[in-house]
């Protein structure tokens, strides 16, 4: 599953708005739109307005709260609000091939994150859409359980795999940390952790990490080349 990831990702990475067909544009412009009535409209709810009046004194700045008044705070703290405003009325829009809400689950995070980075309509717009097509495509890799409410099954499943996975992965790399294998361990484990489903039990395999890794610095020398290349 590693490699398939790292496909998407970097589909997500390297696509723009030119990219996006027109009929796709448009009708992203209506979910964002509906959406963000459906968060403004469910800041109004009194559970919602308190757990706002809780969070308040411990939040930062850089992003707003789609409530009355506006107030800022922390991207993370305002993406949350603003999705849990917008779940609070059940009025979001739902996927019609699969079982979820995928506009209500990715545009909080892109207006938090846009304003902090004064990301323009375009750039956020088109996030959202990326966004809404990665949702798509997970969802409908899973297999809907009898009864089981598809957001909460995936995140039920999605538990399980990261904790088996990272108990596989015997060392401590990056946000990976193991207080038994605190040290990173490239001999052995230079690898994706690959995921499959064998009968409802998820299996797991390695597959090695092509080599050479590049850097940080390395990749943002390459970034920078490539944004060079392109204004020239």
């Amino acid at each position: 599953m590693g490699q398939q990831i790292e496909g998407l990702a970097q589909f997500v990475a390297r696509t723009r708005w030119e990219d996006i067909p027109g009929p796709v544009q448009q009708h992203a412009k209506l979910i964002f739109l509906d959406t963000l009535g459906v968060i403004l409209a469910g800041s109004e709810r009194p559970e919602v307005q308190q757990l706002r009046g809780r969070l308040a004194p411990t939040a930062g700045s850089g992003a707003t709260v789609l409530a009355r008044g506006g107030p800022a705070q922390d991207p993370r703290t305002a993406a949350l609000l603003n999705g849990i405003a917008g779940r609070a009325i059940e009025l979001c829009e739902g996927l019609r091939l699969v079982t979820g809400q995928a506009a209500m689950q990715i545009l909080p995070g892109v207006l938090a994150v846009g304003e902090q980075a004064r990301s323009t309509g375009r750039e956020m717009i088109t996030a959202l859409i990326l966004g809404y097509d990665v949702a798509a495509r997970l969802g409908m890799a899973f297999t809907p359980r009898p009864l089981a409410h598809q957001n909460g099954q995936a995140m039920l499943l999605a538990a399980e795999v990261i904790l088996k996975a990272s108990l596989l992965r015997t060392e401590s790399r990056m946000s990976h940390f193991r207080e038994d294998f605190e040290a990173r361990d490239d001999a052995n484990w230079m690898n994706w952790i690959d995921i499959t489903d064998d009968r409802g039990t998820p299996r797991f395999t390695r597959t090695p990490i092509p080599t050479p890794i590049l850097t940080a610095a390395e990749a943002v020398q390459r970034a920078v080349k490539r944004e060079v290349r392109g204004a020239a």
